[in-house]
C-alpha cells in the first residue's frame, strides 16, 4: 500500500461497521445496511441500532430487512442515481425479500421509539 494515497472520504465514509443487535431490543431479529453518507458517524448509527435490537451488516445479504439510505455521492456511484447496496437490495427485493428501505431520519424515529 506504501505510495497509494488513498486517504478519501469515500473510504472513511464506506467503512465496514457490523455490530450484533441487543437480544433483548425490540427490534431483535432485524438486519441492517447502511448506504450513502448520513449524519450520524457509522459507528454511533450502528450502536443506536444495536441497542434498539438490529444487527448491523456491513454488506446487503438475504438476511438484511433494513436499507438505511443517506445523501449519495454521485461522483461516486459511476453513474448510477443508487448505490450498489440500493441495488442490490432492490434485487432482493424484486425477488420476494422483505426489506425496508428508508431515510436516516425513518431510520432515527425507528430506534427512538425502540
Amino acid at each position: 500500500m506504501a505510495g497509494h494515497h488513498q486517504h478519501k472520504k469515500t473510504y472513511i465514509r464506506e467503512q465496514k461497521i457490523a455490530v450484533t443487535g441487543n437480544p433483548n431490543g425490540e427490534l431483535r431479529g432485524e438486519h441492517a445496511v447502511f448506504t450513502g453518507e448520513i449524519e450520524l458517524p457509522r459507528a454511533e448509527a450502528a450502536e443506536l441500532a444495536a441497542s434498539a435490537g438490529i444487527t448491523v451488516d456491513s454488506n446487503v445479504t438475504k438476511k438484511i430487512t433494513i436499507l438505511v439510505v443517506g445523501v449519495q455521492d454521485l461522483s461516486i456511484l459511476a453513474r448510477h442515481s443508487k448505490s450498489g447496496k440500493h441495488r442490490k437490495a432492490e434485487t432482493y427485493i424484486s425477488n420476494g425479500q422483505n426489506i425496508r428501505i428508508i431515510t436516516e431520519r425513518q431510520f432515527m424515529a425507528l430506534v427512538a421509539t425502540a
